[in-house]
């Protein structure tokens, strides 16, 4: 349906569903103004159908509307998109060739092709105009109805303003009329190229606000208020207990008293200037009314209600935006931000809101809104105030947080690099602000696979951060914990196993034990104990994590995915292949559809899915889905950075598993040497890449070779990780086969049978590694990309 505003278009959509009731099993309603709130309602939809992946409005979306097509929980749906701006922005939310209706309002014309059938609303005709003013007053004659319909143009949503107010005030026709008259008069001489259907319906609502001011100044004032709103409901809480907000006289009373609030919103309620919804405990005004309230007021006065908006949501805000209890406040704010002008308000306050809503469209998986309001905020506030104000930087450390989570490195690291140097100017070396920023360098560093250069920053970071603000600081644990991540990068895996133990026992004293922060610090903990070979261990606490992170957040936030990936790794650490092929496979499907393809969470999570497909024994797909990812890595950070290297070093195997070990073998040893020059020879990726190239001179008959190889890595090994670890364990079965092989017999045996004793204390009974040394099959070395 589609038509100018005040034809009633909204009302005929709800008549239309009450008439059909019975025709449908789901009935939803989305508020369509903003894309924005599109994604809102048909993420709550997703959470009310109970569908996979509901928690976050990157995969509730495709989720919800995948299950509409499918008809699935019900086929008998109805879907009403309200108030759309643009019909074409509703395609890719439109869920097309699916069994149930989508019923759409908008003021234009759908365009050539868009895929409905389109209904023109008109307004109405005299009869019907007549009909209504009757209705509410059943003494006004058919010509005094007759004239008033007239001069209001048939509008229905002016005569039904002129009716209310007549009814409320009891005005006679002719004065009402009379006062219309001046009303339109204003109208053309402040903005005479206003439209015949918007001078109607302001002219019959500037009567009623008119009115209004008289009776009841606090109502005036609140929807004078309102009109810097969004058009959408707007919660009582904003204007209820209010205290140090100043906006007018009685409205400041009457939001400190329960009591005068109650009438206030009664009488707009009664008077039909907005409409209050008594259950939700939201009035919701409709666009035409705003607009008419602030085209009646001065330029100072809109800068004046506009600005009272902006303090109605900043004292809303809870300042809490990683707890998931306060979400729904700020869910509340989200419609109204740019109404209310956020972005442009001086307030100190309002812009820490801007800051909050930044960090909760992140924890609450709206990375894309968080990355584009952090993106305008930066962008405005530099202009505003310059590069160097306290919440400018702030902003722009949030745009270089948001690129990084998105996998945009690169304009991370330039963000990032900039937002540092400015701290450093306007807060000093050695400021929270500077050594936050500084950690976000050192991201970058990992991001180009410097984590030598990564590591050393860290560390001269948090040993400031230890001097300046002590062991126990929060600034200083997050620069613990940003440590232990390089420390495994470099592979100092017992010095971050250390490390991240104490830094877990301090956050969960000084942050509490569900705090985001310390979970995330048990994760990397985890890692770290599984990376020096305590597999069945880590895998019994991951499992833990996801289990503590799904009842914190939900069952499918993006924690809940990243934790199910590292609890897929630690499962085939453990030898449960068919766990980990599963969970996978699970993980790399949400990941693409929260990231896409080319995400590196998404890559690594598709190299753990390939090597478990190799486990299966499904080696020419773990072979493509290998070669997909590593030339996707080389596409994003080129064909030296480690995480590539590992990929190549991954596909390799396969390769040589494949019945090719002449094709590994050249991969494996160009792999070998560029590792070696990225990360040192003692490097636990490089040792276990080392293994692997042996295998493939065992595999072609230079068993010679392989023995120096494995001879080699195994004294390197025993420096690097301990001697009871799985992979100085592979090195030694894979140097026992190699004796064998070359002769040396009874050297062979006995090294075997140590290798077999020693394994069988370190892995589970039943793990495959134990059987395949049973039955002297030689090991293979799985590689993971270490977090960044």
């Amino acid at each position: 349906m589609h038509g100018p505003g005040g034809l009633g278009k909204t009302q005929i959509a709800v008549e239309y569903i009450y008439r059909q009731l019975g025709d449908h099993d789901l009935v939803w309603w989305v508020s369509a103004h903003q894309e924005s709130q599109i994604r809102a309602s048909l993420t709550e939809l997703a959470r009310q159908l109970r569908l996979p992946g509901a928690e976050e409005a990157l995969t509730a979306v495709p989720a919800v509307l995948a299950a509409l097509r499918a008809g699935k929980p019900y086929r008998r749906w109805l879907l009403v998109f309200d108030a759309a701006d643009h019909s074409e922005t509703l395609l890719p939310f439109l869920p097309a060739d699916g069994p149930g209706r989508t019923l759409v309002t908008a003021r234009d014309a759908a365009p050539d092709g868009f895929p409905a059938d389109s209904i023109a609303v008109g307004r109405f005709t005299r009869a019907e105009s007549i009909e209504l003013l009757r209705q509410r007053d059943p003494t006004v004659t058919d010509a005094d109805a007759d004239a008033l319909a007239r001069k209001l143009g048939d509008l229905p949503i002016a005569l039904a303003q002129a009716a209310a107010w007549r009814a409320e005030s009891g005005i006679p026709v002719a004065e009402y009329n009379r006062l219309l008259d001046e009303k339109v008069a204003e109208i053309l001489s402040t903005s005479p190229r206003t439209s015949d259907d918007e001078i109607a319906a302001a002219a019959a609502w500037n009567v009623s606000f008119d009115g209004l001011a008289v009776r009841n100044p606090a109502a005036h004032q609140l929807l004078h208020v309102c009109a810097f709103f969004a058009a959408e409901p707007i919660s009582r809480s904003l204007f209820a207990g209010v205290r140090g907000v100043s906006i007018a006289p009685e409205l400041d009373t009457a939001m400190r008293d329960p009591d005068l609030l109650d009438r206030v919103l009664r009488d707009i309620n009664r008077c039909q200037l907005g409409k209050l919804d008594h259950r939700s405990g939201c009035l919701l005004l409709h666009r035409l009314a705003q607009l008419a309230l602030r085209r009646r007021m001065s330029d100072g006065k809109r800068a004046e209600m506009r600005h009272g908006a902006a303090l109605l949501l900043a004292n809303l805000d809870p300042n809490d935006p990683e707890t998931a209890s306060w979400w729904p406040r700020y869910q509340l704010v989200l419609p109204h931000l740019r109404h209310a002008g956020l972005i442009d308000c001086d307030d100190s306050w309002v812009r820490r809101l801007l800051l909050n809503v930044m960090k909760f469209l992140y924890f609450s998986g709206d990375h894309a809104g968080a990355l584009a309001l952090a993106e305008e905020a930066a962008m405005t506030w530099t202009n505003r105030y310059g590069e160097d104000d306290v919440q400018t930087l702030a902003a722009s450390e949030q745009l270089g947080r948001m690129l990084w989570v998105l996998g945009r490195y690169e304009e991370s690291v330039e963000v990032s690099g900039r937002t540092l140097r400015l701290f450093q100017r306007t807060a000093g070396p050695d400021s929270e602000q500077a050594l936050r920023a500084e950690m976000l360098v050192a991201g970058g560093h990992k991001a180009n696979g410097d984590f030598s250069a990564a590591r050393t920053l860290n560390q001269r970071t948090y040993d400031r951060a230890r001097s300046l603000f002590g062991d126990d600081d929060p600034s200083t644990l997050r620069a613990a914990h940003d440590l232990v991540v390089s420390l495994l990068l470099v592979g100092e895996y017992e010095q971050a196993r250390w490390l991240s133990e104490d830094t877990y026992e301090r956050r969960s004293e000084v942050l509490g034990y569900d705090n985001w922060e310390t979970i995330l610090t048990l994760n990397i903990m985890i890692i770290c104990r599984r990376e020096l070979g305590d597999y069945s261990w880590a895998h019994i606490e991951q499992q833990k994590v996801v289990e503590r992170v799904r009842g914190l957040f939900g069952s499918d936030t993006d924690g809940v995915v990243r934790r199910d990936y590292h609890l897929a790794v630690a499962q085939r650490k453990d030898g449960h292949h068919d766990a980990a092929l599963n969970l996978s496979g699970s993980a790399l499907e949400r990941f693409r559809h929260k990231y896409g393809r080319d995400h590196p969470n998404a890559l690594a999570c598709a190299l753990a899915h390939s090597l478990d497909l190799r486990n299966a024994g499904d080696l020419s797909t773990s072979l493509e889905l290998g070669e997909q990812v590593l030339a996707q890595y080389r596409a994003n950070v080129g064909d030296r950075h480690p995480h590539t290297l590992v990929a190549d070093a991954d596909v390799g195997v396969t390769l040589r598993l494949l019945g090719d070990p002449a094709a590994a073998l050249t991969r494996d040893e160009a792999v070998l040497t560029r590792l070696r020059d990225r990360l040192g020879p003692a490097h636990p990726h490089v040792l276990a890449c080392s293994i692997n190239t042996a295998n493939d001179c065992y595999a072609l008959g230079d068993v010679p070779r392989s023995l120096r190889m494995n001879t080699e890595t195994l004294a390197r090994l025993r420096r690097a990780l301990p001697d009871s670890h799985p992979v100085t364990l592979a090195a030694r079965l894979n140097r026992a086969l190699d004796l064998e092989r070359l002769g040396r017999i009874r050297e062979a045996v006995s090294q075997h049978e140590e290798v077999l004793g020693a394994i069988s204390r370190v892995l589970r009974p039943g793990h495959p590694a134990i059987i395949a040394a049973e039955n002297a099959v030689r090991a293979e070395c799985d590689i993971d990309p270490m977090p960044l």
